[in-house]
């Protein structure tokens, strides 16, 4: 979750020197949804060194406002680096506040290496020993003390803090105190304990180091100097070179809330992550929850988060139960959220909660209409109401006791929202058409069962009053004819229905003594349309001798398929005993039509033929222009051969008549 309110301070970082002043800019952004008014103050330096103007701000939400921090430190301050606090506090709400950091160097006075001069000494006269002074003893200085830095192993603070226990060995004669020195690192990070030992000669002490950097680190390695110097003077001095690691720190808690919670159906939880106040280094976290029988779902929002350090950031876990419990039965059930960093260093945080589903009374069903008629397909209107508190999925299906209807839903899977209504279109279509007088009802069951669930949990029942129609028909024309072989009969379908039909036609007999031939075969009729085809019959053998008459009865069907027959006819034919000469004759007299009309044809061709050599003729003889060009194919001797057939004079006459009329008809 983002802070409320932010402050950025420019610049960050600030050298200045004691007595001198400066100054830097704050800017406060109000990240709320709600207009603030907030109280600025600084903190973190000595009273007097600081002050901000103005000490109060408004700012409208996502408005950035700015104010003025004037730093001077007096001319005793001490030479360390500080941070300054700028705080924003908000005057309706406490709780929301928000800060921005100023780095304060303040270097260390320089202060001079004073040498004590060395006085020449001279040669001086040998006096009685009772009268000479007695030599002073000469003081031994800092230099002369041993001192090494053993780390803690054991410290029982939390990292980056490190200790270190301090040994000083006096190798002077004299008593003499020692103090510490810290360079390199933050003052503030320091603590010494005791600050500083006194030791009489060849006397060793101890002190304790403790070094904890701030919660605002950066990873990293720091190095520092620890001087130990001596009381009597303050130029001679040890110094020891350490250093302090602040490694990756990314702890964080992990909160789900609440622990139990009832509900009918689905239920979300807050999910916390809330890093360590110690914690350095922002992580990348992936939320993942489950329960061990695998009864629900569980979705984040959001899955991955980046908490960054000292931070809490939020997310909300939706856990969805995959089935309903009973409407008088509890269910509880148990799940495990997991917090895993996708650094190798962060250890997952697991937290656990309950989710306590209780029964749901059952979704109820409603049919509209309730009755139907049809030919052969009727729709209905389902309406569908769940009385849960959660969402709901329902698988539809239908059934009849005679199974003559398919069942055919739009959607076919309705999801009903909580305590919500949802509808889908229901089709009963009847496998075949109900033929005959009369109609014939059917009663079905529409039942709904829950997604994933074997049981029906809501059904309804509803009618379909199927109209029936005259059945699709076929009739043999003739019904029945004697010949002494073969015969040919014409096959009639009728289709009444409102829909086309495809025909396929099959003949056959008991005996199997006949052999069939249809053309067309199938035939496709329209609604209401009839049709025709040929059917061809021809006995397998011939009578016997002395067998008068044999009578072969067949079956014509017509179906859709292989076994469904949709009508059916019967026809008759009589095998009866016949002569050669009938079926020479018969023969004869089919040769002789066809060669009757060729021969119609050929006539015909020859009087055209006739016709216009006679016209042509009469032209060269009448002095007609063309007769150069005509002559030579009348003088052919097949043109001579058509002028010479006994069609020849009545075409001349047709021809000087034609003449005789364009004449007239000239003048």
């Amino acid at each position: 979750m983002a802070d409320p309110v932010v402050i950025t301070t420019e610049p960050t970082r600030i050298q200045i020197k004691p007595g001198e002043q400066a100054s830097a800019t704050a800017l406060i952004r109000n990240r709320s949804e709600e207009v603030e008014h907030y109280d600025l103050r600084v903190e973190g330096v000595p009273e007097g060194w600081a002050s901000i103007t103005p000490d109060q701000v408004s700012a409208f939400p996502l408005q950035e406002v700015r104010a003025r921090v004037r730093i001077h430190p007096p001319q005793d301050a001490q030479g360390a680096i500080y941070t300054l606090i700028v705080r924003a506090v908000s005057q309706e709400r406490p709780e929301v506040q928000g800060t921005g950091r100023i780095e304060l160097d303040i270097p260390l006075p320089v202060q001079p290496v004073t040498t004590t001069p060395v006085e020449e000494t001279r040669p001086t006269e040998r006096k009685p020993e009772e009268e000479r002074p007695r030599p002073e003893v000469q003081p031994v200085t800092a230099s002369q003390i041993e001192v090494t830095a053993e780390p803690v192993t054991d410290t029982p603070l939390p990292p980056p803090a490190a200790q270190w226990r301090l040994l000083l060995h006096n190798a002077g004669n004299i008593l003499d105190t020692f103090s510490f020195n810290i360079t390199g690192i933050r003052p503030t990070w320091v603590n010494i304990d005791p600050p500083q030992v006194t030791l009489k000669p060849d006397e060793k002490g101890n002190a304790l180091l403790t070094v904890r950097p701030s919660e605002d680190t950066a990873v990293g390695v720091y190095p520092f100097t620890l001087r130990v110097f001596s009381h009597l003077n303050l130029n001679q001095r040890t110094e020891i070179p350490l250093k302090v690691e602040v490694k990756p720190n990314s702890a964080f808690t992990l909160n789900v809330w609440p622990r139990d919670a009832e509900s009918q159906g689905g239920r979300e939880f807050d999910i916390s992550l809330v890093s360590d106040r110690n914690s350095n280094t922002d992580v990348w976290i992936d939320l993942t929850a489950s329960d061990p029988e695998g009864l629900c779902d569980y979705t984040f929002n959001p899955a991955h988060v980046l908490l960054p350090a000292r931070q809490t950031v939020t997310s909300k876990l939706r856990v969805q139960p995959r089935t309903f419990p009973g409407p008088n039965e509890r269910r509880q059930v148990a799940f495990t959220v997991v917090a895993k960093p996708r650094d190798a260093i962060t250890e997952p945080r697991s937290a656990e909660a309950r989710l306590i589903q209780v029964g749901a009374p059952p979704p109820t069903l409603e049919l509209r209409p309730r009755v139907r008629n049809a030919t052969l397909e009727a729709e209905y209107t389902l309406l569908a109401t769940n009385l849960a508190a959660m969402e709901t999925t329902l698988v539809l299906s239908g059934q009849d006791p005679e199974e003559g209807c398919e069942y055919e839903f739009d959607p076919p899977k309705l999801v009903v929202p909580p305590r919500g209504q949802a509808q889908a279109k229901v089709k009963v279509h009847a496998k075949a058409y109900a033929e005959g007088e009369g109609e014939k009802p059917y009663t079905f069951t529409i039942e709904a069962t829950r997604e994933g669930d074997l049981v029906p949990v809501a059904r309804t029942d509803g009618h379909f009053i199927q109209r029936r129609i005259q059945p699709v028909s076929l009739e043999l024309i003739p019904p029945q004819q004697s010949h002494p072989r073969s015969a040919r009969y014409s096959i009639k379908a009728s289709n009444p229905r409102l829909q086309p039909v495809q025909i396929w036609l099959e003949a056959k007999d008991e005996a199997d003594a006949l052999a069939f031939s249809i053309k067309p075969n199938p035939i496709v009729l329209s609604p209401g349309a009839e049709g025709i085809a040929t059917l061809t019959v021809r006995a397998k053998d011939k009578l016997a001798a002395g067998e008068q008459r044999r009578v072969h009865k067949f079956v014509v069907a017509g179906m859709v398929d292989a076994s469904t027959v949709l009508a059916s006819t019967t026809g008759t034919l009589a095998q009866v005993q016949g002569a050669g000469l009938p079926q020479i004759m018969t023969a004869f007299l089919r040769v002789g039509g066809r060669l009757l009309k060729w021969a119609i044809v050929i006539l015909i061709v020859a009087f055209l033929i006739v016709l216009l050599l006679a016209a042509m003729d009469e032209g060269a003889r009448g002095n007609v222009d063309p007769q150069a060009q005509v002559t030579p194919i009348l003088r052919h001797p097949i043109a001579r051969w058509f002028l010479g057939l006994p069609i020849a004079e009545p075409a001349r006459a047709l021809i000087r008549f034609i003449y005789q009329v364009l004449i007239a008809v000239r003048r």
